[in-house]
């Protein structure tokens, strides 16, 4: 598993482009729609890359962890809503 981030949790232009890159567009935790801060790649063998907001991301490590059910769909969290 390989885990990209930046140190402070923050989306810089940087993580931006790997989120477009591997097209993850939302945090994948179930029911969450934040913007995601982390890119969880190789997961399980065959899975897609997964988002994961910093609420999410440091749920999931604290001691004894996370138990999380992802979602995959066309939600763009990056996207503003028209008004």
């Amino acid at each position: 598993m390989r885990i990209i981030r930046e140190k402070n949790g923050d989306v810089s232009l940087s993580m931006l482009a790997e989120f477009t890159d591997y097209g993850v567009s939302r945090c994948n935790v179930s029911g969450c729609h934040e913007t995601p801060s982390t890119l969880i790649l190789d997961m399980q063998p065959n899975w897609p890359p997964i988002g994961m907001c910093e609420t999410h991301f440091q749920e999931a490590t604290q001691p004894g962890g996370a138990s999380f059910k992802f979602e995959f769909n066309n939600f763009n969290a990056f996207k503003r809503d028209e008004e």
